[in-house]
């Protein structure tokens, strides 16, 4: 029997999306973050030439979400005596690209 799996880039950002995940679970909002911006680059990577409209509900999930994790990931990073602000600093860049 033979085990068919998705094409790439889905199959990258269905990883980089369950990492985020399990990363944001145990707290680790810095490694959620990248984990998430990497699915996020994938869905681009494959749905930025598609006709009509209906990216924009999955790019609007993946905004709001980005958001959430970049905010919490500054926390952490302030917590850690570390520069905060990055994260939504490249949230913005992400948006823009």
């Amino acid at each position: 029997m033979m085990r068919q799996g998705l094409r790439e880039p889905l199959d990258s950002m269905m990883a980089n999306y369950c990492k985020c995940l399990q990363q944001y679970e145990e707290k680790h909002f810095v490694e959620a973050y990248a984990s998430l911006t990497a699915a996020l680059d994938s869905f681009l990577l494959e749905f930025s030439s598609s006709e009509g409209h209906w990216v924009t509900r999955p790019l609007l999930s993946f905004a709001f979400s980005l958001r959430v994790v970049a905010d919490k990931a500054d926390e952490e990073l302030r917590r850690k005596g570390k520069v905060s602000g990055l994260q939504f600093t490249r949230f913005v860049q992400c948006l823009l690209c």
